[in-house]
């Protein structure tokens, strides 16, 4: 039997797998083949985030910062104007507009750069491995050869937050919220509870508003706490003189604090501060010891989360309005159970700041928002399991990704998600177009 051979095979086609399509047929001046691995065909070019269709989830981003090329900052903004669609740059746009927006570029680049030979194959990939000067990719109905892998796999789904398995069974039950349309199927008058109140619960409450949902919604997190919202944010550069020295978590938060006094002092915001800091995060999270980067996880995480990844103010101003009504209820604990009588499910959680104080709750539907299960919590995959035996993957030390393993192959490129133990800033767009760039120009020296 012949199987097939690639210069790369791309595991992934939404986000990250675009991402890295567009950067390698541009930049590329010698015709290559590429394989584009994707499971999903109603995700391709859009992954999970951007497939729902519906108009109500928007980018938590301005459309002046999302253009898929890092040296074409106004691609976005052009692409909407021309298409007609009535967004400018500081405009948060739907996030199925974008969808449309990454498909339409990836197939321009394709017409574009016709030398290359690209393939797309809708299999799930079963395993990965190293056989002599190739990777080996298999999947249900034969194998892909290649010298060069990308894993762009972007988000798993969420872990469960329930155990019991008629709950996990239940129709009513979802345990990855992002089933796009799906919620047209929750009864308007229905009870609802999501768990988690970051920026998936938000998507969630705002999509369900859209199509005038009028029944309770429940929002259950650690620490009830929202994202915090986009605003004025002038150039504020002030890390740069710092970023020669170790800053331990503690130390870091102290600075950070100073730093937002002395910007609102000189006319700036805390988001000036936050948006400089970040372009230095990968080399802090380097910098940090084990122990350091559990403490920052055990402390400050949730604090800079709410901080980095903010919600537009549009979007807090109706989560705002949705409590006052009463409608929308948000509370900080720990789920400890869910069961279910069949109809509704019962819902027992600790309130925050205490022991065993349990508030008990009955609700029709549950969707789990906590957000996306980390890598380095999912090695039974099994082509990650099958990676990591072969030693070219293997868990970061705090499981919240994966990073080369013993064989530290250069022709294995990690993108996206799949980096967040190694770099902590990994998943948004800024990120990973910055990564791409760096992967890819990097082949072009070898």
């Amino acid at each position: 039997m012949t199987h097939p051979k690639y210069d790369h095979v791309l595991v992934g086609g939404g986000l990250s797998g675009s991402l890295a399509l567009i950067e390698l047929l541009r930049t590329t001046p010698s015709p290559i083949s590429i394989a584009v691995l994707e499971e999903n065909p109603h995700r391709l070019f859009k992954g999970k985030a951007y497939s729902a269709e519906v108009s109500a989830q928007v980018l938590n981003v301005p459309a002046e910062r999302m253009s898929l090329y890092w040296d074409q900052s106004s691609h976005f903004v052009r692409w909407l104007e021309a298409e007609g669609h009535p967004y400018g740059p500081h405009d948060f746009v739907p996030r199925t507009v974008y969808g449309r927006y990454i498909t339409a570029t990836v197939h321009e680049a394709l017409n574009q750069h016709a030398q290359h030979s690209v393939r797309f194959v809708f299999q799930k990939l079963e395993h990965l491995s190293k056989e002599g000067a190739a990777f080996r990719l298999q999947v249900a109905q034969g194998s892909l050869w290649a010298q060069n892998v990308w894993i762009a796999t972007g988000n798993f789904s969420p872990a469960d937050v329930a155990t019991d398995p008629i709950v996990l069974n239940h129709p009513n039950y979802w345990s990855d919220p992002w089933r796009g349309a799906g919620l047209a199927l929750v009864p308007a008058a229905d009870s609802v509870l999501l768990v988690g109140t970051g920026l998936t619960m938000v998507d969630q409450v705002l999509a369900l508003e859209a199509q005038g949902h009028t029944g309770p919604i429940h929002a259950v997190s650690r620490r009830g706490m929202y994202p915090l919202s986009h605003g004025p944010a002038p150039a504020y550069n002030w890390f740069a003189p710092y970023s020669g020295q170790v800053w331990s978590p503690v130390e870091l938060s102290r600075l950070v604090r100073r730093a937002v006094v002395q910007a609102e002092a000189d006319g700036g915001t805390w988001i000036s501060v936050v948006n400089d800091l970040r372009e230095f995060t990968p080399g802090i999270w380097a910098q940090w010891s084990a122990a350091e980067r559990r403490q920052f996880l055990r402390h400050l995480r949730p604090y800079w989360e709410v901080h980095r990844h903010r919600l537009p103010a549009a979007s807090l101003e109706r989560l705002e309005s949705l409590e006052q009504s009463g409608q929308l209820k948000r509370n900080a604990g720990r789920i400890r159970t869910i069961s279910t009588d069949g109809s509704t499910f019962q819902v027992q959680w600790v309130v925050r700041g205490t022991a065993e104080h349990v508030e008990k709750l009955d609700v029709q539907w549950v969707i789990n928002c906590t957000g996306p299960q980390s890598f380095g919590k999912k090695l039974k995959e099994p082509w990650i399991d099958s990676a990591v035996l072969d030693g070219l993957l293997e868990s970061d030390p705090l499981a919240l990704g994966i990073q080369p393993g013993r064989r530290q192959d250069p022709g294995l490129h990690l993108i996206g998600p799949p980096r967040k133990g190694m770099d902590w800033e990994s998943t948004a767009l800024h990120e990973i177009r910055a990564r791409v760039k760096q992967e890819v120009h990097a082949l072009r020296s070898v």
